[in-house]
């Protein structure tokens, strides 16, 4: 079984930090952010993160369908 530690995933996008469950990403499937690996080129492996140059905004929308479409798995910002 995977620790919560292990399944907790950090997607930087903009500057702006957010933490969310890897089980929450895949389940919307054929996107990027259900195929976030560490061999990915937008990995930080010292920060712990994935980062996306995007504008924040756009997708705190993205981050909101996520929480509406999955409640139980919510999203944190840091």
């Amino acid at each position: 079984m995977i620790s919560d530690a292990e399944n907790r995933v950090i997607v930087n996008v903009g500057g702006i930090r957010h933490e969310t469950y890897k089980a929450t990403l895949k389940k919307i499937p054929a996107t990027r952010l259900s195929r976030l690996t560490e061999a990915l080129a937008n990995y930080d492996p010292i920060l712990n993160e994935y980062f996306f140059d995007r504008h924040p905004g756009v997708f705190a929308q993205v981050v909101r369908h996520i929480e509406r479409s999955f409640p139980v798995l919510r999203l944190t910002y840091s």
